[in-house]
């Protein structure tokens, strides 16, 4: 049973990113991937697309996402603003960059990306999470807790509850 459910997640996951993506065939394999985790697989043959397809978003995109996975995070951070270059409304990728500032110790960029992405999508969940984590280390507490209150919006669930169902653990 827990196959099963392991697979739904994957598939839904492979959904919402090929919806994200556009539909891009290029960005399949890369994908697929991605779902293994084949990270170094997904940047070498990122690279290897980009010679030919400069302008693909969703290789840039797929290419930051593995870099951050490995912990090169520079590079992604890069990778994800090529990404911007070529599909600026991306709040995916400035979130994915968040992040990696916030790896990198460097909050104030993270919450300039986060208030970036807000500004695409005001309702954009890991959008105020992040946000939120990008205040707290910069000591900006009770800031920090009104973007986390704001990333998880449902009344009606403790923050115990919205937390899992979050993160699903």
């Amino acid at each position: 049973m827990q196959f099963v459910s392991n697979l739904l997640t994957i598939s839904e996951s492979l959904q919402r990113q090929n919806v994200s993506l556009n539909h891009d065939p290029l960005c399949q394999s890369l994908l697929q991937q991605m779902m293994i985790r084949q990270y170094e697989t997904v940047v070498s043959a990122a690279t290897q697309l980009l010679v030919n397809f400069p302008d693909s978003y969703g290789i840039w995109y797929l290419r930051g996402d593995a870099l951050a996975n490995l912990g090169r995070y520079g590079e992604a951070i890069d990778s994800f603003a090529q990404t911007l270059r070529y599909c600026p409304k991306a709040k995916e990728a400035l979130v994915f960059q968040a992040v990696c500032w916030i790896h990198q110790e460097r909050p104030e960029a993270a919450l300039n990306c986060c208030d970036r992405a807000l500004e695409i999508a005001s309702d954009y969940e890991q959008g105020w999470l992040f946000r939120g984590v990008a205040l707290h280390r910069l000591g900006r507490y009770r800031d920090a807790y009104a973007s986390y209150s704001h990333a998880l919006h449902d009344e009606r669930l403790t923050w115990q509850q919205r937390l899992r169902q979050w993160f699903r653990f």
